[in-house]
Formats: C-alpha cells, structure tokens, sequence
C-alpha cells in the first residue's frame, strides 16, 4: 500500500473541498464559541461595551447559535447524507444577516 492509496481512499476532488469548505466553516463559527461564557470575552470579541444584562443575553445566546452550527458543519464535513441540510441551513444563516443588514442601513449609517 503506497502514500498515494492512502491519500486517495476513492474520495472525489469534489467530495475534499465539500468537506475543507465545511470545516472552514465550522472554524470560522468556532470563533465567538467562548462569548458563551463571559460578558468580557464577549466585549472583547465584538469590541462594544456589553453593559445591558438583556444585550448579554442575546449575545450568549448567539454564540451557544453559533456552536450548535459548529457542531453540524463538522458532522456534515464527514456524513454527506446531512451535507445538503448544513449548507441549506448556512445559506439561511448568511442570508438572515445580510437582509438584517439591508434592513438597518440607516441605523449604521447615522
């Protein structure tokens, strides 16, 4: 058995990136995981002042959110069978922000 068997095992090119892409991703949502946690490690990751106990809420909140994700973009990476739910629930996820986003341009803007 050569070094090349071993890397390939019958796994598509496509099939690698699909799981790299959900990796990345779910370290990507790795990141906030501790605000979970700690009202100054979230201020210190968002950098804004967390003084409202019903902010803080939503925002441990957010990062429990973010590590259930976390959790099954890493599962999705190895079973391909939930692949098309975690990329159907990331899709979700993005499009949320940004159409927050679009809705609040005027609160950012000022």
């Amino acid at each position: 058995m050569g070094f090349l068997t071993l890397i390939d095992n019958g796994v598509t090119m496509s099939e690698r990136v699909i799981t790299a892409a959900l990796l990345l991703v779910a370290l990507i949502h790795l990141l906030p995981i501790g605000g979970a946690f700690s009202a100054p490690k979230l201020s210190s990751l968002y950098g804004v002042v967390i003084d409202d106990p019903n902010l803080e809420i939503l925002m441990r909140h957010r990062a429990v959110v973010f590590g259930l994700l976390v959790l099954l973009f890493a599962y999705a990476a190895f079973n391909p069978a939930t692949q098309p739910l975690a990329f159907s629930i990331g899709l979700v996820s993005v499009l949320s922000f940004f159409t927050c986003l679009i809705v609040s341009a005027d609160l950012i803007m000022q």
